[in-house]
């Protein structure tokens, strides 16, 4: 199921639940990390794949996260680091929920296991029945919290 777009969607439903705990920019980007990151390598070096998939795991992210936090000023990089990470946990555990048919997972803690088990709960064709369902619930989600933002300074 997860695509870019279903990222981005549950990032907006995730953060407008939990209101003002999540800066929601950071957060979104944190939710396609993983796999910007994977792609953006993967575009430069095709015949090196497998290499990248290291950028699919939790790890990695880790050390992603942690290197853009540093970009940002003293007292905002924890904050950063934390949105960031986030993100690419929840992209993280939309992938680990589903099955691939193709039998390439991801090695969720690579370099330092081998371990690539999914909970197959939808498989990976499947985002085109999701993605408008969860398009539509963050527009629901991000209409209601604008809203109700307007209600409460009246």
């Amino acid at each position: 199921m997860p695509d870019l777009v279903t990222h981005v969607s549950a990032g907006i439903i995730i953060s407008r639940l939990l209101r003002k705990k999540l800066i929601m920019p950071l957060f979104l980007l944190g939710s396609i990390l993983p796999d910007v990151s994977f792609k953006i390598l993967e575009l430069f070096f095709p015949s090196f794949h497998f290499g990248f998939m290291a950028f699919h795991s939790l790890p990695s992210q880790t050390a992603i996260s942690l290197v853009l936090s540093q970009y940002f000023e003293k007292g905002e990089k924890r904050s950063a680091f934390l949105n960031l990470f986030a993100g690419a946990t929840t992209h993280l555990l939309f992938d680990f929920a589903q099955l691939h048919i193709t039998g390439e997972n991801y090695y969720w803690f690579l370099p330092f296991s081998s371990w690539h088990g999914e909970l197959g709960l939808f498989s990976t064709t499947s985002w085109i029945y999701y993605m408008p369902v969860m398009f539509t619930a963050a527009l629901a989600a991000e209409s209601i919290f604008r809203l109700s933002g307007r209600w409460r300074r009246r």
